[in-house]
């Protein structure tokens, strides 16, 4: 548990705290542990959630808008400000990137509450570059939930790595059990599952490639694809192009997965970049391999007596996804189910609510 001693008052600042984010979702987490460890943190959107995407209810919530649009960025500098200074705030905590950008903005200008801008990313686009780099000294600390994206910032220059540190994303307090490999049907082909936005970032493009080269080595597999957004489309007419229709299906938006888990062999990840991949700590915890693209976050879930090159390929190359993919999925159940104990393991180790939240503390209540 967090350390009771240490008496603090924080805000967090997100774009809002629908739990569809990766961002949202660990911002959510450390406002839940606040509440229940006694002490009053804020929860600060900057606009409303969608109606389709609910927020889960705090106690003390503000928004800087309450219109779809996000103020102009003085007005809710002024609002922010107000709040940091009226409610004595310790630290202000960002996620999400227009929220680290405000968090930067406002730091200094007479306030004594601690800036903390939390990166979930590993890719800046070259026009926020510019901004980091002119306020580079606006913040007391940037925070990174993988050592690999806190190593991109600092290769581009846009962090003082002294004033910097990582902390991984957060497990739930309560565990679900792990899915044993053999207790699944082991006797109709493997299942895979990508979950995620259907964006650009994610890499759909090219996973679909992979499938179709995959899928000639094991006709019997099937692919489910979870998640909203503006390919969907377009990654339907490739799915028809590629005449892979019969085993890719679009499966929506899901907000729990707790009845997909024990149908799904294996777990997915194609992304362009990332920070730290929430769906594959997901799947880590219920003991389901994958593989993934190199993106920053993954071999840190990775069971340390195994070889991550063997799970993990580069960044849009389609046959070597797929060659990975038929290498995991040709491995033997008794195999895989030793893969699936050593995943939990991992990321029990690594990621545990209690170690995550106690570093939060430390950063909180660090020397200012």
């Amino acid at each position: 548990m967090t350390n009771p001693e240490k008496s603090y008052r924080i805000g967090v600042l997100c774009t809002n705290f629908s739990p569809v984010g990766g961002a949202e979702r660990q911002a959510a987490r450390l406002l839940e542990q606040e509440i229940s460890a006694g002490r009053r943190p804020i929860a600060i959107a900057l606009i409303p959630p969608s109606e389709s995407e609910p927020e889960p209810v705090f106690p003390d919530i503000r928004r800087l808008s309450n219109s779809k649009s996000r103020l102009s960025q003085i007005e809710s500098w002024r609002i922010l400000r107000k709040i940091c200074r009226d409610e004595k705030l310790d630290a202000l905590i960002t996620f999400t990137i227009p929220a680290n950008f405000m968090g930067r903005l406002i730091y200094g200008w007479g306030l004594k509450t601690r800036i903390i801008t939390s990166f979930r990313t590993s890719k800046v686009p070259k026009a926020r570059q510019i901004f980091l780099r002119l306020t580079r000294s606006r913040e007391h600390v940037a925070n990174f939930n993988s050592e690999e994206s806190r190593a991109a910032f600092a290769k581009l220059g846009l962090i003082d790595e002294r004033k910097s540190g990582v902390i991984a994303n957060a497990l739930p307090p309560v565990l679900p059990e792990r899915i044993p490999f053999l207790t699944k049907d082991l006797d109709h082909g493997r299942t895979w599952l990508f979950a995620g936005r259907l964006i650009t970032a994610k890499g759909l493009e090219p996973l679909l490639d992979a499938w179709a080269i995959y899928i000639k080595s094991r006709p019997e597999d099937k692919l489910l694809i979870a998640g909203e957004g503006p390919l969907l489309s377009d990654l339907q007419a490739q799915v028809t192009s590629l005449q892979i229709e019969n085993s890719v299906q679009f499966l929506g938006f899901i907000k729990n997965f707790t009845d997909l888990w024990p149908k799904v062999h294996f777990a997915i990840l194609s992304s362009r970049w990332e920070g730290s991949p929430n769906f594959l700590l997901e799947a880590a915890v219920i003991g389901a391999p994958f593989v993934s693209t190199r993106v920053p976050g993954v071999r840190g879930l990775l069971p340390t007596s195994v070889n991550p090159d063997d799970f993990t390929v580069p960044i849009e190359d389609a046959p070597a996804l797929a060659q990975a993919m038929l290498r995991l999925a040709n491995q033997t159940p008794e195999a895989l189910e030793t893969l699936s104990q050593g995943l939990r393991e991992r990321v029990e180790a690594t990621n545990s609510h209690a170690a995550v939240m106690e570093a939060w503390a430390n950063l909180i209540t660090g020397a200012r």
